[in-house]
C-alpha cells in the first residue's frame, strides 16, 4: 500500500501490532463534534492501494464505546487516490473534540470482486435456509 502524506503533519497508518486487521488512521486537523452531527475529519494522506483491494474505514473500539464516535460512509474504491477523509458521527449527548494525531478511525484493506450480475427468477439456498432473516438460528 502507497501512502502519500498531503501535509507535513500527517502520519501514516500504522498498525499497532503484526496480526491486526486495521491499520490505525489519525486526523491532521483538530476538530470539534457536535451532538447528532456528521463530520468529514481530514487524514493528511492519500493512498493508492495494491491491485485487487479497496479499503474500509471502521470504528476504533475505544472511540465508539467510550465516546460514541462512529464511523459512516467508510467505502473506499482501489481507483480513489485523493485525501482520506473519515465521515464520524457524534451520538454522544454533547460536544466531542477529535485532537491533531489522535488515532481516531482505522483502515482495513479487502478485496475487490467483479460478479457479473445476472436477473433470475428463484433463488436456491445452499443450506436449505431460504428467506429466513433475523433470529432464524435461535439467539
Amino acid at each position: 500500500m502507497k501512502v502519500k502524506k498531503l501535509t507535513k503533519s500527517a502520519r501514516l497508518p500504522k498498525k499497532a501490532h503484526a496480526g491486526d486487521l486495521g491499520y490505525d488512521l489519525f486526523a491532521d486537523e483538530e476538530i470539534y463534534i457536535w451532538c447528532g452531527e456528521t463530520t468529514l475529519v481530514s487524514t493528511g494522506i492519500a493512498i493508492e492501494f495494491p491491485e485487487g483491494y479497496g479499503g474500509l474505514i471502521k470504528d476504533r473500539s475505544s472511540i465508539a464505546t467510550k465516546r460514541n464516535l462512529f464511523t459512516v460512509a467508510g467505502v473506499i474504491d482501489n481507483g480513489y487516490t485523493g485525501e482520506i477523509k473519515v465521515a464520524i458521527y457524534n451520538a454522544s449527548d454533547g460536544y466531542e473534540v477529535i485532537r491533531k494525531g489522535e488515532k481516531f478511525a482505522q483502515l482495513v484493506l479487502v478485496p475487490t470482486t467483479d460478479f457479473q450480475v445476472e436477473q433470475v427468477d428463484e433463488l436456491i439456498s445452499a443450506d436449505k435456509r431460504g428467506d429466513a432473516g433475523f433470529g432464524s438460528t435461535g439467539e
